[in-house]
């Protein structure tokens, strides 16, 4: 738009030249560092819904010895890359029902929260800083376990499904 504008009054370079020039007008700042928030052990997690499997949280409490105090749930999921996002209805049935982070949470996701004593939070609609523990763990554990693995399994002409996952994760 503005190329356009600049040559109706004889501009006659182009973009890139332009695009230098006003670089060295006006440098970029750089973003201040972000802070890493850290919590105690066994006082937060983080879950996000990559996939849907009944009995993963039981089954991370149990190798943990225990549910955490608070668990960081991600509100917005994507069904894929460019899609519009979708509330995870089996956490969250509306957000901010009751007033400003008092949010209406599933009622069954509500009693299976208070008979394992932990309290859920809702991440901050697309604020990726809430939830970035999660989403590196997601990221190292398809490249470095899931990939690999589903890769070994395709040379033998077999399928990876959740229990031969289950059985290798250990290790």
């Amino acid at each position: 738009m503005y190329l356009r504008e600049l040559r109706q009054r004889g501009y006659e370079g182009g973009i890139r030249i332009l695009k230098d020039w006003l670089a060295e007008q006006h440098p970029a700042v750089p973003a201040p560092p972000i802070v890493r928030f850290e919590t105690p052990p066994g006082r937060q997690a983080q879950a996000d819904w990559t996939s849907i499997r009944r009995g993963a949280h039981e089954l991370v409490f149990d190798a943990l010895g225990g549910a955490p105090h608070t668990i960081l749930y991600d509100s917005e999921a994507s069904a894929a890359i460019g899609s519009r996002p979708r509330r995870t209805k089996t956490v969250l049935n509306d957000r901010d029902a009751y007033g400003r982070g008092q949010h209406r949470f599933n009622e069954g996701f509500r009693d299976f929260a208070k008979h394992h004593g932990f309290g859920p939070r809702m991440c901050a609609p697309y604020r990726v800083q809430t939830k970035g523990k999660v989403e590196r763990f997601n990221r190292y554990l398809k490249e470095s376990f899931v990939w690999p693995l589903e890769s070994r399994l395709r040379g033998q002409g077999l399928i990876l499904d959740a229990a031969t996952a289950n059985a290798h994760v250990g290790a």
